[in-house]
């Protein structure tokens, strides 16, 4: 059995709505309910049956994340960029099988939502696999959440916040990861990278997932595969104050705890 090795890239910084709310500079630092965002994330990977063992690149002062979590897992230096980190954690971690790298800001991911997910882009062929969560499923979980979204003809889906890497990259896998984290934010990025007339027809539901795939890789020289999912919490990272106040909600209705201020979850309710 091929049992996958995590990267969590936790060197992004808090947009500055998300500071002057958190008071906290660092995403993965961000507190909901007394916990550090990156803790969420690190829970569900360390618990995950695909996991071997978990290397965090970036934040490696969180002074707020528990001892034995800290313990866990390996952490590198980042870098400046997503890229960048990514490079650097990859390059520590060794090459060395199939890595599955992740955001840090993954409130609602489960272990179910790992294990799934990687099951499924281990039966695939791809360099790089990409999850797309179904709408739906973001809205299930998460209510309320802004995302993002492409309409193709297999449905409506958000950009997931993970992938399933194979092999060694290429510097154009670097540049195509990098540019499909900023796409999340920006479509003038997916259309830079697809093609204008791709993005009219995403925006229309007339391009399938594999009209997608073949097009990333004729522009790009990278064997993607997009995956669609139905974990919802794949979906959800925490870009904005409502991203948290949706996050707050979210998690407050698995902890029993409803209508709890935000000063009272900041300060560990």
């Amino acid at each position: 059995m091929i049992v996958v090795r995590a990267l969590v890239l936790a060197g992004a910084r808090s947009r500055k709505s998300l500071v002057e709310l958190s008071q906290s500079r660092v995403k993965a630092a961000i507190r909901l309910y007394g916990r550090p965002l990156i803790e969420y994330v690190l829970e569900a990977l360390l618990a995950a049956e695909e996991v071997e063992d978990v290397t965090v690149a970036g934040a490696p002062d969180l002074v707020s994340l528990g001892s034995a979590m800290k313990r866990a897992v390996r952490w590198v230096p980042g870098g400046a960029s997503m890229a960048q980190s990514l490079e650097a954690g990859l390059k520590a971690m060794g090459p060395r099988g199939p890595v599955l790298v992740t955001a840090c800001d993954l409130p609602l991911v489960t272990p179910e939502a790992v294990d799934d997910f990687v099951r499924a882009a281990l039966r695939t062929e791809g360099e790089v696999v990409y999850p797309l969560v179904r709408r739906r499923a973001v809205a299930a979980v998460a209510p309320g959440a802004p995302k993002r979204c492409l309409v193709a003809r297999e449905g409506v889906f958000a950009a997931g916040n993970a992938a399933l890497l194979r092999r060694e990259l290429s510097s154009r896998a670097y540049a195509l990861l990098e540019r499909a984290h900023r796409w999340r934010k920006d479509p003038w990025t997916l259309g830079a990278l697809l093609g204008w007339d791709a993005l009219v027809k995403l925006g229309v539901g007339r391009m399938s997932l594999a009209e997608l795939e073949a097009r990333v890789r004729a522009r790009s020289g990278v064997d993607v595969r997009v995956l669609p999912v139905e974990h919802g919490g794949l979906g959800f990272d925490l870009d904005s104050p409502r991203d948290f106040a949706v996050a707050l909600r979210a998690l407050g209705s698995r902890l029993g705890r409803t209508g709890a201020p935000v000063g009272a979850t900041l300060a560990g309710r």
